[in-house]
């Protein structure tokens, strides 16, 4: 009996002892679990991008992108840019690289000529960075005019007359410097 009555009040007592030191530091508990949870969400909230900006552009204006834009972007910026002549990998297939570049982008670059209009290519880009929006990947897109009027922005951009990229969509004109 007596053996009884001891292990009862020993364990009684170590419980007690235990649920009154939780009590004593449950604010300090509190603040590291809730520390802890909110170093794993923040890692799985920030997203690591490979390139800052992706640029989608036709033939033509090769030679302004990589003497003004890479310049300026690259070398005054620091952004990583990807452009498809040097950053696309030849093994993988043209579409599955322009998907990647989109989706491991922070920003996207259209720069819109007479000829990006007619090209059909560039139907996919616009769709994957719609998409990437909508996933809430993509930050923002950015669309540089050039000798084109603002009716002969390919249709993809708009949905039913409302931008589908609103609040993300910068338009910018630009001559021939």
């Amino acid at each position: 009996m007596w053996l009884t009555v001891a292990t009862t009040l020993l364990s009684t007592g170590f419980i007690i002892a235990i649920l009154q030191v939780l009590y004593n530091k449950r604010w300090k508990i509190m603040f590291t679990l809730q520390g802890i949870i909110n170093r794993v969400v923040e890692q799985k909230i920030k997203r690591q991008y490979t390139y800052d900006v992706y640029i989608s552009y036709e033939g033509n204006v090769v030679y302004w992108i990589k003497e003004r834009l890479v310049s300026k972007l690259e070398g005054e910026w620091g952004l990583n840019m990807c452009i498809r002549e040097r950053d696309f990998l030849a093994r993988i297939s043209y579409a599955d690289n322009e998907a990647d570049a989109i989706t491991e982008s922070r920003c996207v670059i259209f720069v819109i000529t007479p000829g990006y209009t007619l090209s059909p290519d560039h139907t996919f880009e616009i769709d994957r960075a719609q998409y990437e929006r909508i996933r809430s990947n993509l930050e923002t897109v950015i669309a540089l005019t050039k000798d084109i009027k603002i009716t002969d922005v390919p249709r993809n951009f708009s949905i039913t007359g409302t931008m589908l990229m609103t609040n993300s969509l910068i338009r910018i004109l630009f001559g021939r410097n």
